[in-house]
């Protein structure tokens, strides 16, 4: 069984729900994430976690486009002071993690219009301009969202296949006006979803 993941009950009523698959709203940001994956992990016996949501942009992506990163970067650890670059832990090897994509969703994925690119994380709405500049110049991200690495890590340290699928919900242009484009972005993730699961 796969287990859903879905950070925040406005997002999760955009979300179709199907049988067969374990549906859990986490609550924004990294510890939340990691709460709901250790559940599904642990207690729900899941084989694999999909997170869907909505992220942003620090470029001009287009409001509701779909992003299927494979690459996940932590963009508020700051170890520096004890000469760590930014986003590693003291027991990392590098500063971001490679997951286990779960094969058939990037199967199903191939028939879908996707940007594929890497998406920093942190427990922090990105709104200033500097910000998305750091997070591009230092992660080479150029999206951001609350939750994804958290729960790729936990999948990443328990080899439990994970994806997300996030729609982008704003931009360089627009920061800060999620729940002004959350309906657009979200029901463009469910058709997406609708055609994959």
């Amino acid at each position: 069984m796969i287990g859903i993941i879905i950070p925040t009950e406005q997002e999760s009523k955009y979300i179709t729900r199907k049988d067969g698959y374990k549906y859990i709203v986490s609550g924004a940001g990294k510890i939340n994430a990691t709460i709901a994956a250790m559940k599904l992990i642990f207690f729900e016996k899941v084989h694999a976690i999909l997170c869907l949501g909505s992220c942003g942009s620090v470029d001009n992506t287009s409001i509701g486009s779909i992003v299927y990163p494979s690459e996940y970067v932590q963009s508020d650890m700051d170890l520096s002071a004890l000469g760590l670059s930014y986003g590693m832990n003291l027991e990392d090897e590098k500063d971001y993690i490679y997951t286990l994509r779960i094969e058939d969703i990037t199967a199903q994925m191939e028939e879908i219009t996707y940007i594929h690119s890497r998406i920093a994380t942190a427990d922090k709405i990105i709104k200033d301009k500097k910000d998305s500049i750091f997070i591009y110049k230092y992660f080479n991200a150029d999206f951001v969202d609350m939750e994804s690495y958290a729960i790729a890590k936990v999948c990443f340290n328990y080899n439990i296949p994970f994806s997300t699928i996030r729609a982008v919900t704003d931009n360089e242009n627009n920061q800060g006006d999620w729940l002004t484009n959350l309906e657009l972005a979200m029901n463009n993730l469910n058709k997406v979803i609708e055609q994959i699961l």
